[in-house]
């Protein structure tokens, strides 16, 4: 069994990084997709609400 003392240990194998890098790239895009959305949608909010008034 693994000892999970050393959270932030080096991979071990190749694999390891590609999954690490991986998934680090595919929080980003997510993050970024979050952003890009929350601008939309106050975009969205602003031009609804002048059509309103």
């Amino acid at each position: 069994m693994k000892s999970k003392s050393t959270r932030y240990e080096e991979p071990l194998t190749a694999i390891d990084k590609t999954t690490r890098n991986a998934k680090r790239v595919l929080d980003e895009e997510a993050e970024e997709r979050a952003e890009k959305t929350a601008r939309l949608r106050a975009a969205r909010k602003e031009r609804d609400a002048g059509l309103c008034d």
